[in-house]
């Protein structure tokens, strides 16, 4: 079959590509006729055997405490009379599958792993059993977390002190939609953000967000977007529009200074191809941005194509990141190749071109050992000029030598040449994974390798709902400017101890680390500086 494309604008759009990447050309003329002459890609079917029709789905709904759960003789079931319990339409909208569809168990599995990315639902068990016409029963259990959290923020930076409040609503009223509220106060004034997510739109697969920020003086941002994600194995088609506006001042000597306006939006789609766990997914957007500083003007137009190639297997685990909650992995590998344009075609200030690929692989070895690694690489030209190369490298593991212990390693190194003004250098510290050392100590570059070592220690110590562990842990890592060679003498290293918790009946909750690091000092242990780290999360995850 011959496809002849007689629209100029196309022609025209592909011989804007350099001549030295004619490669790219013809990769952007296959990714163009994928995304207008997509077709379904079907393997061949075998036998099929009969499988049982779901009968009926029945949905069993606990609240958060159970009345084993109790302190000093009080129930903290008592508590579930303040939570709203997730209403039954909400989780029916979760479902892959209803009344008369064949038995698929992977529905089943994927199922239980959407329903534990909600914020809201702790635990999810779904069962089925036979019917005496022949078919089954399907029973979906599920557990609810506590979803309102109340914050307060005290903390002195720059010798400033600063204060806030939060108030967030993980499931607005058992609806699965979360509401946050803040407030800040620090010496510029009083700001206030506010987030709410619209899920599952007149019980369609469509989102809506928004977000305001209110800052001193006239300092501003919104942000909306409408949101159809690729929600299951099956789902072909995932659209997004983004609209972004933000406003931002400066005070200076009591007088307001302008610091930049802008204005974007983003629109893409998506298109899968193939089957259930290995295909291709093609992505097309566009992006615009008008930018306004107190001395320059621009407008950036960038049109941009991408195509994965992934295949997909999953695992269930626990104690590789959270302490008691059910981890799901995704393991399988991809490769992706894409790229952008910016130019006065589009009636934009900017002419360039970008280039990216990156590859991932997730794969266990044994029963008890996971290992993920991912490369990136991206380049851009503006007027025939590299302007900018980023190559990453990332590698994590994760074994779990004992029953209470996971041994995690991480390893990351990378390099970015002829920064332009949107990219950032290299920078580590107590809080970017080198622990021994502040922000202080200035270690930032375009170059940079890092490796991090944790016995991480999950124990069954418990206090009311607080999970409690620990960790042990040794890092080293530098940073090298473009022009320097990379040394391993060069390298800094660190050791120390630390403690985690984790509110295990909570929705919003992240483990929170405590780190004391001390550098080491030619092969030995100096304790003139102790580093105290406070954040969330761990220093490094899935």
């Amino acid at each position: 079959m011959k496809f002849i494309i007689q629209n100029k604008t196309i022609l025209n759009f592909l011989r804007t590509f350099p001549i030295t990447n004619r490669f790219v050309s013809k990769f952007a003329f296959i990714f163009l006729l994928i995304i207008i002459y997509s077709g379904e890609v079907r393997g061949e079917e075998g036998s099929k055997n009969e499988t049982p029709i779901i009968r009926s789905i029945n949905l069993v709904r606990f609240n958060v405490f159970t009345d084993e759960e109790k302190i000093f003789g009080i129930k903290f079931s008592y508590l579930n009379r303040l939570h709203v319990i997730t209403r039954k339409n909400i989780i029916e909208q979760e479902l892959l599958f209803k009344v008369g569809d064949s038995v698929d168990l992977d529905l089943f599995r994927e199922t239980e792993r959407n329903l534990r990315k909600q914020n809201y639902i702790g635990s999810v068990k779904i069962v089925s059993e036979p019917n005496p016409d022949g078919g089954v029963d399907i029973t979906v259990y599920t557990r609810d977390l506590w979803t309102t959290v109340v914050g307060v923020e005290i903390s002195r930076i720059n010798d400033e002190n600063i204060f806030g409040l939060l108030l967030q609503e993980q499931s607005l009223l058992g609806t699965g939609s979360p509401l946050s509220l803040g407030w800040n106060q620090n010496v510029d004034g009083n700001s206030w953000k506010l987030s709410h997510l619209f899920n599952r739109i007149r019980g369609t697969r469509w989102e809506f967000g928004t977000f305001a920020r209110k800052g001193p003086a006239r300092e501003f941002q919104y942000l909306f977007t409408l949101d159809r994600p690729l929600y299951s194995l099956d789902t072909k088609w995932s659209y997004v529009v983004q609209l972004n506006n933000s406003y931002l001042t400066i005070k200076k000597d009591t007088a307001e200074e302008f610091l930049e306006k802008s204005k974007s939006q983003r629109y893409s789609f998506s298109r899968v191809i193939g089957r259930r766990f290995i295909k291709t997914i093609s992505t097309l957007s566009l992006f615009v941005e008008d930018s306004e500083t107190d001395i320059s003007q621009q407008k950036l137009r960038e049109i941009a194509g991408f195509v994965r190639f992934r295949s997909f297997r999953f695992a269930k685990t626990t104690k590789l990141n959270k302490m008691e909650r059910v981890e799901d992995i995704a393991l399988g590998a991809s490769l992706g190749f894409g790229a952008a344009k910016a130019g006065a075609i589009f009636q934009g200030d900017r002419d360039f071109w970008r280039y990216t690929a990156d590859q991932t692989l997730a794969f266990p070895s044994g029963s008890k050992t996971w290992i993920f690694q991912k490369l990136l690489y991206t380049t851009t030209f503006e007027n025939n000029t590299n302007i900018n190369t980023i190559w990453e490298f990332d590698l994590k593991v994760f074994s779990k030598i004992f029953s209470k212990h996971t041994l995690a390693l991480h390893a990351f190194t990378g390099s970015r040449s002829n920064l332009d003004e949107r990219t950032d250098f290299y920078r580590l510290n107590d809080i970017r994974g080198l622990r021994g050392f502040t922000s202080s100590d200035s270690l930032s570059g375009e170059k940079v390798f890092l490796i991090n070592i944790e016995d991480r220690i999950f124990s069954d110590l418990k206090f009311l709902t607080l999970s409690l562990g620990g960790v042990i842990f040794i890092d080293a890592g530098n940073t090298w400017r473009e022009n320097e060679n990379f040394q391993i003498s060069d390298l800094n290293y660190s050791a120390g101890f630390g403690f985690r918790w984790e509110l295990s009946k909570s929705a919003s909750a992240r483990i929170t680390r405590v780190d004391f690091a001390v550098p080491l000092e030619r092969n030995r242990i100096s304790f003139k500086n102790v580093v105290i780290s406070i954040a969330s999360g761990q220093t490094f995850s899935l």
